[in-house]
């Protein structure tokens, strides 16, 4: 095969653009379905809620709620972002600021 037993060269980048935005990590919790279908009650073991663990951008956050996303890009100066997620901020445990480089 081509390149076999080359060594990769790493590139690494260098973002021009000032950062806007910092990474976060948030501890919350939030609900579940334990069941996938009907079951008498008594037999039941009541469940607990799912804990949850999101590393992200913060984008905003207020009184209510938190906006986060796992990608963000800087395309022609023009910030991008994907995987947009809304978490309630009563669901929220602990917010954790991260040094994003």
């Amino acid at each position: 095969m081509p390149g076999e037993g080359k060594a990769r060269k790493c590139i690494a980048l260098k973002m021009d653009t000032e950062i806007k935005y910092s990474m976060v990590l948030i501890e919350w919790v939030d609900s579940r379905q334990p069941t996938k279908g009907s079951q008498f009650l008594e037999d039941m073991e009541m469940p607990s809620t799912s804990k949850c663990l999101s590393i992200e951008w913060l984008l905003d956050e207020d009184a209510e709620r938190v906006v986060i996303a796992v990608h963000r890009n800087d395309q022609d100066q023009y910030d991008q972002v994907m995987g947009v997620m809304v978490i309630p901020s009563c669901s929220i445990k602990k917010k954790t600021p991260l040094k994003a480089f």
